[in-house]
């Protein structure tokens, strides 16, 4: 696993995060609980490190190389869950719809058909790979000659 990919897990690690207990700063040294609510974000940022490292090189050596390509390219992102499992999923915010938080989910099998459209065609590819699997349009300005070659080459 190269160090970029796992600064990248590293990043994800720390995403998952919940909110801690802070200090007012009243005191010049940080409170017991603040100390507390922080050991206890770093032992979850350990979790969680070791959680998404441990799911990466599970991955057959293909997999794992088309996971960490997608990674490097911030094409990825990861949800755990309550009881620890992994979730992966491509952001599509502003894609289906204006001003629209959105994400479609992708899983290992799905992951070859992705990774080589995505290679060929860069965004407009994830894009068309959504667009098929969703089976629905994305908005009109995102609707270019790449995007519907690659629809096409998918189709």
């Amino acid at each position: 696993m190269s160090p970029e990919v796992r600064l990248i897990l590293h990043r994800e690690a720390i995403s998952q995060l919940g909110s801690y207990t802070v200090t007012d700063n009243s005191d010049a040294m940080p409170s017991i609980e603040f100390r507390k609510g922080f050991n206890e974000a770093l032992d979850e940022i350990q979790a969680n490190r070791k959680l998404l490292m441990g799911w990466l090189e599970a991955l057959s050596q293909d997999t794992q190389s088309m996971m960490e390509d997608l990674l490097i390219r911030d094409m990825l992102e990861f949800y755990i869950d309550d009881q620890g499992g992994l979730r992966t999923y491509i952001n599509l915010n502003d894609t289906f719809g204006y001003a629209c938080a959105d994400a479609e989910g992708i899983n290992i099998e799905e992951v070859p058909v992705f990774h080589k459209i995505f290679m060929k065609y860069g965004w407009d590819g994830a894009v068309a790979w959504a667009s098929k699997k969703r089976n629905a349009m994305p908005i009109p300005p995102l609707i270019t000659d790449k995007f519907k070659t690659a629809l096409e080459e998918l189709n």
